[in-house]
């Protein structure tokens, strides 16, 4: 069937304050534009409401909740990786698969198996790259790590997390929210009034996989915005999806971009969700980078994580 192309509806509406985790007092109620395909349109005719569906968007901490519940759960995880080198020769990669398990207060993270390229790693043993750094910053830390908190503390914790490495968390996985990443700093709250002007904001209905219907918000740049020397953005694309039938939160992908005198980077990022019981895990993250930032060499790389078997 011929996808039908989108009508477009002009909505007026006020976001409140509260409605943002990280919107100070001095932030007022901003107009924004909302284009809604004929799908949602015929949808609000039935009960469907743009306001608290906005609000759901704004307030979800799903992506950011499944990340920290790696910490008090059991899984499998498999590592794909690949970096290119400034010749063909000198691309290199990482596989490996790793298995955590969890018994309170505890978890153990063990290597079950790896491969990797020749130029993975230094003479010394030693990280390479920047992006494999953070990685095992991440998510790959080997060995016994317990907390005599209880797991609600222990999650509180993990949400505090001080320094850049928290930061990097908040960005990859509450993007929206305002960031203390040197350079860039409000930039990354697109919500805000101050930095609203700058997206158009669509809500669209598309299908999803095993025959589901899933509502999209989507943020992007608007077109006048989009050139690379163009600084007034971080978040060039920002996309999350939800289930129609039950608002499960499935998957959120968006685009990181910016560049100035001191560092560039432009990153791709798909994250898949799935739930178990009543907690959200992720299930799949994707990753393609481009980074080139002070005393490091300029690196591009990706890589993707699959999570499985959790108890």
């Amino acid at each position: 069937m011929r996808n039908i192309r989108p009508k477009l509806l002009v909505i007026t509406m006020m976001i409140l304050p509260h409605l943002l985790i990280s919107q100070s007092t001095k932030n007022q109620h901003i107009a924004t534009i909302v284009y809604l395909d004929s799908v949602v349109v015929k949808a609000t005719q039935s009960g469907f409401s743009v306001e608290d569906f906005i609000e759901m968007v704004q307030k979800d901490q799903s992506f950011y909740a499944g990340f920290r519940n790696l910490r008090t759960s059991s899984y499998i995880m498999e590592t794909d990786m690949k970096f290119e080198g400034r010749k063909p020769r000198q691309n290199t990669y990482y596989q490996a698969t790793h298995m955590q398990s969890y018994s309170f207060p505890c978890r153990e993270l063990r290597l079950l198996k790896e491969d990797q390229g020749k130029r993975f790693r230094r003479n010394n043993g030693k990280n390479r790259y920047y992006t494999s750094e953070l990685y095992e910053r991440l998510f790959a830390r080997e060995g016994v790590f317990c907390d005599s908190m209880t797991d609600e503390r222990i999650v509180e914790g993990f949400a505090d997390e001080r320094g850049h490495i928290g930061e990097l968390k908040r960005l990859l996985f509450s993007p929206g929210e305002s960031s203390n990443v040197p350079f860039i700093g409000k930039k990354t709250a697109i919500f805000s009034e101050r930095m609203a002007d700058y997206y158009d904001f669509e809500i669209r209905s598309e299908p999803w996989e095993d025959n589901r219907e899933a509502f999209v918000f989507n943020v992007k740049v608007k077109p006048e915005y989009l050139d690379r020397k163009e600084n007034h953005t971080v978040i060039k694309q920002l996309s999350t999806y939800f289930d129609r039938e039950n608002w499960q939160v499935l998957c959120r992908k968006y685009r990181l971009q910016h560049k100035n005198a001191f560092f560039h980077f432009d990153v791709l990022m798909e994250i898949r969700l799935e739930k178990e019981g009543d907690k959200y895990f992720p299930e799949k993250i994707s990753y393609q980078g481009d980074w080139n930032i002070p005393t490091k060499r300029r690196e591009i790389g990706s890589f993707s994580l699959d999570f499985s078997e959790f108890k």
